[in-house]
């Protein structure tokens, strides 16, 4: 078995780890980030529902 190590630095944001990878695979990815981001702000729009329904009480 052959291991190739190669010394890179961490990448300083999602923006410039997904543009390491080849086009089609950076289409995805942001198709995935924008999933995320639509969960993201679905979860907190019923959260801020449940906080007011139950201060109401």
């Amino acid at each position: 078995m052959y291991f190739c190590l190669i010394k890179t630095t961490p990448a300083k944001d999602l923006d410039e780890y997904t543009a390491g990878f080849p086009r089609e695979t950076q289409t995805i990815l942001e198709q995935i980030r924008a999933t995320i981001k639509k969960v993201e702000l679905w979860e907190y729009a019923m959260s801020e529902e449940k906080i007011t329904l139950v201060t109401e009480e």
